[in-house]
């Protein structure tokens, strides 16, 4: 369902099996290959770090050559330490340009491999990427939590779409 973006650029779901439904069954075996019998799997989902579209306030479009900011750098340089403190094992990216950055920074930082995985690209909004979060914002602000997960901006895809897209 739609949740609305928090100021916390980070989040930590340690219920694996919440999630799981929402990845390609290769995704799911790659997971598993990480996973310790000994150990409860935990998975550490982070925001690629701050661009300058984001502090100017607008969307960005699937494939968008926008790079991190040097404010978006740093962010991804603290994450080295939360990494290091959960014992990341593995590294998984979304193709974007400011999603692979943000994991470089950390892979450096904590030796350990990184995996492109096309599976984990974002929602595509389409016609309304590009735009301001406010303009947007605007417009799903008229609609409840279940038309929100169906809602499909102009040539784009639904919450709904996208986890079926996840899924296949």
């Amino acid at each position: 369902m739609y949740a609305k973006p928090k100021k916390n650029w980070t989040s930590f779901l340690p219920r694996y099996k919440m999630y799981e439904a929402v990845f390609s069954d290769e995704f799911k075996k790659q997971l598993k290959k990480l996973k310790n019998k000994d150990k409860i799997m935990k998975i550490l989902f982070i925001r690629h770090a701050s661009t300058e579209k984001n502090y100017k306030g607008f969307m960005h479009k699937i494939g968008d050559t926008a790079g991190l900011s040097i404010d978006g750098r740093d962010q991804a340089a603290n994450l080295i330490q939360v990494c290091l403190n959960n014992d990341v094992e593995q590294v998984f990216s979304s193709p974007e340009r400011r999603a692979v950055e943000t994991a470089e920074i950390i892979v450096e930082g904590i030796n350990k491999g990184l995996e492109v995985v096309p599976d984990l690209i974002e929602r595509n909004w389409g016609g309304w990427a590009g735009q301001s979060w406010s303009e947007v914002e605007k417009k799903l602000d008229t609609m409840n939590l279940e038309q929100r997960y169906t809602f499909v901006p102009p040539k784009g895809e639904s919450w709904q779409q996208m986890e079926t897209r996840l899924k296949s």
